[in-house]
């Protein structure tokens, strides 16, 4: 077995003694070996892999949105505590130049919350009441698109009539504080 010298002055660079020949670059071949390099190598992998991963804090506010319908869903929370995760989850989702009110998140919030408790929904339903959400609170599609598509999903989880449109109301103003009352192309209106 070798000396911890004798691993020194196979792994560093040699000098010569009196240092007018050799210097640093005589024995620069042997300043990393195969391991050092695959622990060089991993660190730096490591380290942008793990500044590309979301943080609680970070999460994508799909993920958060989904979790609060599915937790409507399973009925295991009251809606007094999940509409307020709603509503802030909303806030957390519309640009910051074009934020609604909290109050008419709060509105809208609770009136889906008390809609949803523990009804069934499908996978398929859910996916279109969160998409028709984000997509009206980032501006994605026209308030009249996203306000039928949750209409007939709401329809479709069997929501009374007198609630859906309440909740389309509702969800109307929200997205005629974001952007606007007119935001359907001029031909569609003729």
């Amino acid at each position: 077995m070798a000396s911890a010298s004798g691993w020194r002055q196979a792994r560093l660079p040699r000098f010569e003694a009196g240092g007018a020949t050799g210097g640093v670059a005589a024995g620069t071949r042997y300043f990393y070996n195969p391991d050092m390099r695959l622990t060089l190598c991993f660190i730096i992998v490591l380290s942008v892999s793990v500044r590309g991963q979301p943080t609680d804090g970070n999460r994508s506010s799909g993920d958060k949105l989904t979790s609060i319908l599915v937790a409507l869903r399973s009925a295991k929370t009251a809606p007094s505590v999940l509409s307020p995760q709603l509503r802030d989850e909303m806030m957390a989702i519309a640009a910051p130049d074009r934020k609604p009110s909290t109050n008419t998140l709060g509105n809208f919030a609770s009136e889906l919350t008390d809609a949803l408790f523990a009804k069934s929904i499908r996978d398929s339903q859910l996916a279109i009441v969160r998409s028709s959400i984000t997509d009206l609170l980032r501006g994605t599609t026209s308030n009249y698109d996203s306000a039928t598509r949750l209409r007939e999903a709401l329809v479709g989880i069997k929501v009374d009539q007198s609630r859906v449109q309440r909740i389309i109301t509702r969800f109307i103003r929200i997205g005629e504080e974001i952007r606007g009352p007119d935001d359907l192309p001029a031909s569609a209106v003729e």
